[in-house]
């Protein structure tokens, strides 16, 4: 599970593929599972992101006892919004006598004491955050602060 900023290419191509070829043979055997972040966004948007990995930007799926969901911290989150409904009608549907673990994965930390990333995705946080309280979310992971 990668919670995005996958290969800091920053818009140089061949770093993209250079973090491809480096993971693959692992990738060939090993689910890899990508959250969007900063890094992806380039010049051009998420063109190079998701021509090579044609990941969605946000998506759920099970695994074993789990259920994974997968958000972007760089898309629209307000109420209304595409992820958002979409998230509603993920956590409604989800069977925990079959999940009974839920786990919410993306790039931007809504909580951190580190002040040059402090409240990065404040406002994703005030739009979702009750609804992962209310759905009972058992755990969540992100990235972006290299601490």
């Amino acid at each position: 599970l990668l919670v995005g900023d996958l290969s800091y290419a920053n818009g140089n191509q061949p770093i993209w593929d250079n973090f491809g070829t480096l993971i693959e043979q692992h990738a060939r055997f090993v689910p890899w599972i990508f959250a969007i972040g900063n890094h992806e966004v380039e010049s051009l948007g998420t063109i190079a992101y998701t021509t090579r990995y044609q990941t969605p930007d946000f998506y759920s799926f099970n695994y074993g006892f789990a259920h994974v969901i997968v958000m972007s911290s760089v898309r629209n989150t307000n109420p209304g919004s595409t992820q958002y409904t979409w998230l509603q009608q993920d956590l409604a549907a989800i069977n925990r006598e079959v999940t009974p673990w839920v786990i919410a994965a993306w790039h931007h930390q809504w909580y951190c004491s580190n002040t040059h990333h402090y409240k990065t995705a404040e406002q994703m946080r005030i739009n979702m955050e009750g609804l992962l309280y209310a759905n009972k979310v058992d755990l969540v992971f992100n990235g972006h602060v290299h601490a």
